[in-house]
């Protein structure tokens, strides 16, 4: 129970794969598909109506997508602390604000960052194993810190 609350990927096998995979099967690929809209709805509501947006019906499209797959990633590995954070951030200095790149990046960036969470956990402390959530919250709440300073003009 401890490590689920705190978010690991400790113990986890294919079982657990097989049991989310069908959650991105069918909405990872939604999401890249209504990735567009994201782009709309970035510029404000009056805008992407004036463009021919139905901003209510993307915005029910976008959540249910959004609510299904971190519903079905917590259940698998809990809660991996400020990944959605620092994912999103990081991909955007790396590819810009359009979210057609933007999606798949983050997507990579916040895997590698539980990977490298899960691996620092595991050998910082040896032989005491730290859940990587744990560790994502070291580094993300520094993180989210440094873009509140550096985005307080903003």
């Amino acid at each position: 129970m401890h490590q689920w609350l705190t978010g690991s990927v400790y113990g986890r096998n294919w079982e657990h794969i097989q049991a989310l995979l069908p959650w991105l099967l069918v909405f990872l690929p939604l999401s890249f598909l209504l990735s567009r809209d994201l782009n709309t709805l970035a510029l404000g509501d009056d805008i992407a109506k004036g463009l021919g947006s139905k901003v209510e019906w993307q915005r029910g499209w976008l959540l249910i997508t959004s609510v299904a797959l971190a519903g079905a990633t917590v259940a698998t590995a809990g809660t991996i602390g400020f990944v959605g954070l620092m994912a999103p951030h990081l991909s955007r200095q790396l590819v810009g604000a359009s979210h057609e790149g933007l999606l798949p990046v983050a997507a990579l960036v916040g895997g590698l960052i539980v990977v490298l969470a899960g691996l620092l956990g595991r050998s910082l402390f040896a032989p005491i194993e730290l859940p990587c959530g744990v560790i994502t919250a070291a580094v993300g709440a520094p993180y989210f810190l440094y873009l509140l300073y550096s985005n307080r003009n903003a």
